[in-house]
């Protein structure tokens, strides 16, 4: 038999403690919506925030709706209009020769949309994709999504995908909230993001943002069982918010002050 010391292992990367590696990490989250409900507002509202600040745009095939923030000259703006943009902008933005602490890619059906069109150049199907190409833009998709994240896993930056909402009514007629991006990522979008929220204007007129777990909404959240922050619901009047600096605050504020975050 033969005996391995610690002499010949192989080193592999640095381990860090589950506290260490969550500390790190920027605020990672998906928002989806009905149209005009405020998605586009709610993520440039990190700009306000010393913890947001400076905030980028990925305008998915020009449907992020930015002309509701037409008034702001503090925030970048890239419109996406083939797929392989995306993965330009994730090289040049992992690259860090840039002020952005906030990457906002709006909306995600658009982005799966372009990988649909990249697709259907080389399918033998192209108006009608095949069974095979709905995997490969599923799994392009999710691969975009899981490496945008990893700018906050990685570099401690703020990601928010934004996406529209729809409404599917179950064999029992109850109506369950959906984003209207593919149901095969839907089920793996828990998995990516740490947030997952539904945004809504309630009976007040309040705009609220609903961060808890519900059969017929795919809403949640992922964080520190000592250490809660993020109450279920972000309620604020439409005009004023919900926004990113409330937010920002609850998740990031605390570790800028223990002078555990970048």
């Amino acid at each position: 038999m033969t005996v391995v010391t610690p002499e010949k292992t192989v080193a592999g990367p640095p381990i860090q403690t589950a506290k260490e590696v969550a500390d790190a990490d920027g605020l990672n989250a998906f928002i989806f919506a009905f149209p005009k409900v405020g998605k586009t507002t709610f993520g440039a509202s990190a700009q306000d925030s010393p913890y947001g600040k400076d905030v980028l745009f990925l305008d998915c095939a020009g449907d992020a709706g930015i002309r509701s923030i037409s008034h702001r000259d503090d925030i970048g703006v890239i419109r996406i209009m083939e797929w392989e943009q995306l993965g330009k902008m994730y090289d040049y933005l992992w690259k860090g020769e840039h002020s952005y602490n906030t990457i906002v890619l709006d909306p995600i059906t658009s982005a799966q949309d372009l990988a649909r069109m990249q697709v259907s150049e080389s399918s033998k199907t192209p108006l009608a994709p095949s069974w095979d190409d709905w995997n490969k833009i599923n799994w392009m998709t999710l691969t975009m999504l899981r490496d945008y994240k990893n700018l906050a896993s990685a570099k401690g930056w703020n990601v928010l995908f934004m996406d529209w909402c729809k409404e599917e009514m179950d064999d029992l007629g109850r109506i369950l909230y959906r984003p209207t991006i593919n149901p095969a990522i839907q089920m793996k979008i828990g998995g990516a993001v740490d947030l997952i929220g539904y945004m809504s204007i309630d009976q007040q007129g309040n705009r609220v943002i609903d961060f808890e777990p519900k059969f017929l909404q795919i809403t949640g959240k992922r964080e520190s069982p000592v250490d809660a922050k993020i109450p279920p619901k972000l309620i604020a009047p439409q005009s004023e918010g919900p926004t990113m600096v409330e937010l920002l605050e609850l998740v990031k504020g605390k570790k800028q002050q223990k002078g555990t975050s970048k």
